[in-house]
């Protein structure tokens, strides 16, 4: 059974008053850890992944090279709002969707609108990566001149420098498919991206049962989180002496029970 951690992170990103609430207080990380660590916050924003944290404790005891923290912060008013908002952001295009396009659209967020706040909290709590978790899937735009120029949505995961987003819209589904815990589903996505964000690792168009997969059949992931393997492909885009790392942090997501 693992312990509630004793790392928890609180970001004071709702207000510059001093305080003494505990859903309003900044501590760093804390320095036990090696320099060489680098050192993840999670926030869990709409997930409701309540045992994820137990997979990540052990994934940290695994190996030195990651350290997981959960966060707590509040949410600036304005976010949270899905759908309409991201539909919205493409009105210039909207006649060339299908009527299924804009259904799926409603269940995506616009998450660069996220990538601020990610920032500010990563900033404050002092962490390497934060990796916030949402309940629908992901959308993006890119515009010039207040002008759409591309756009793309459903994605699982996307991420803005050591600042990330993981989806786990339809993940309990596939990861019951896949025989595996939720939790551990979620922390293989998790990963996958903090890699990426930290090695520039990429994600590649054929499924292969990797974390790495691209997925652009969202189903295709049911064999990731199955397989839970790395092809060797992304693992030699890996530095050579984080891959023993990355390995343990698989193997231990790929083991994992609940209870």
């Amino acid at each position: 059974m693992i312990k509630s951690p004793t790392n928890l992170l609180y970001a004071n990103t709702a207000t510059t008053q001093s305080t003494t609430s505990s859903q309003a207080r900044t501590r760093r990380v804390r320095s036990r850890v090696p320099d060489s660590t680098r050192k993840i916050g999670v926030f869990d924003i709409s997930a409701r992944a309540g045992f994820l944290f137990d997979v990540l404790e052990l994934v940290s005891r695994s190996q030195s090279r990651f350290t997981f923290y959960p966060v707590e912060a509040s949410l600036p008013m304005g976010l949270g709002v899905i759908g309409d908002v991201f539909e919205a952001k493409l009105k210039a295009v909207r006649e060339k969707l299908s009527r299924g396009d804009k259904a799926e659209l409603r269940q995506n967020i616009a998450v660069q609108d996220y990538f601020p706040f990610l920032k500010q909290t990563r900033e404050q709590i002092h962490v390497d990566v934060i990796a916030g978790l949402f309940s629908p899937m992901l959308a993006w735009t890119e515009s010039d001149d207040a002008k759409t120029v591309d756009y793309g949505w459903n994605f699982f995961s996307l991420g803005e420098g050591p600042d990330v987003a993981i989806s786990v819209y339809g993940l309990r589904d596939y990861a019951k498919e896949a025989g595996r815990p939720f939790e551990a589903a979620v922390a293989l996505l998790t990963l996958a991206q903090v890699w990426a964000s930290l090695y520039g690792t990429r994600f590649h168009q054929q499924s292969r049962g990797c974390p790495f997969d691209f997925c652009e059949n969202r189903d295709d992931l049911v064999g990731a989180i199955s397989k839970m393997e790395i092809c060797s492909e992304s693992l030699e885009e890996i530095p050579a002496d984080e891959r023993e790392s990355v390995t343990k942090c698989l193997n231990v997501i790929r083991t994992y029970a609940r209870g």
